[in-house]
């Protein structure tokens, strides 16, 4: 861990770290490294679990990055990914944890759901942004997309749909629906829900629909 930190120093980026402090992306300890620089330099260390363990322990964000580049998706336990999220502050940290690790793990999909029925916003976003990535590499079954549907729609109609994450919940919608065809006629009945909550929402999510009918039946 030492030597991996002294070579991420190296790379700090000052003015990098004070833009982020600008946007409102604050973490307790902030290099500036940037991603493709920190994958190049962790990527030799990998895969090593007790190593990626560690590194995600550290109060540092260029560590708990590294520490995705160097684990071992097929060695993560839903216990693990629970606990990884306690560390989800700052949607950087989520979006690239979901992209580069879990959603390549087993437990991907099982997770998303118990996160989409969290109270707590980051962990929606995690959920819904866990069931759009991991879906465009793993097409779910059937069942499988409607248990994702009922658990996003509850989500929807408990939850005010206007913040950040709603967009990322319709995406997660069409990657469902791309999965089971069925689904697609449900889901269009349930715009006009869907608005009544959040109107943006519900116009992107029709739209969209739309787009995707025409594409299967005009390819």
């Amino acid at each position: 861990m030492i030597q991996l930190l002294r070579r991420i120093k190296k790379e700090m980026n000052g003015a990098v770290t004070e833009a982020m402090e600008q946007r409102g992306i604050h973490y307790p300890c902030n290099y500036g490294v940037s991603i493709p620089t920190l994958q190049a330099i962790a990527r030799p260390y990998g895969p090593d679990h007790a190593l990626a363990q560690l590194l995600y322990r550290q109060q540092v964000r260029e560590l708990q990055l590294a520490a995705l580049f160097i684990e071992d998706p097929k060695q993560i336990t839903r216990d693990q990914m629970r606990e990884w999220a306690k560390e989800f502050t700052q949607a950087e940290l989520v979006e690239q944890t979901i992209y580069h690790l879990f959603r390549h793990t087993p437990e991907a999909l099982e997770m998303a759901q118990e996160w989409i029925a969290s109270p707590t916003e980051m962990l929606r976003y995690a959920g819904t942004l866990t069931v759009a990535s991991t879906l465009k590499l793993h097409p779910a079954t059937p069942p499988q997309a409607e248990q994702l549907f009922v658990a996003i729609d509850r989500m929807f109609r408990t939850t005010p749909a206007a913040g950040w994450w709603g967009r990322c919940g319709v995406n997660a919608l069409i990657e469902i629906a791309k999965c089971n065809p069925s689904l697609r006629v449900h889901l269009m009945a349930q715009c006009s829900a869907y608005a009544s909550f959040c109107e943006a929402l519900g116009e992107e999510l029709r739209w969209q629909l739309e787009f995707l009918t025409e594409k299967t039946l005009h390819p």
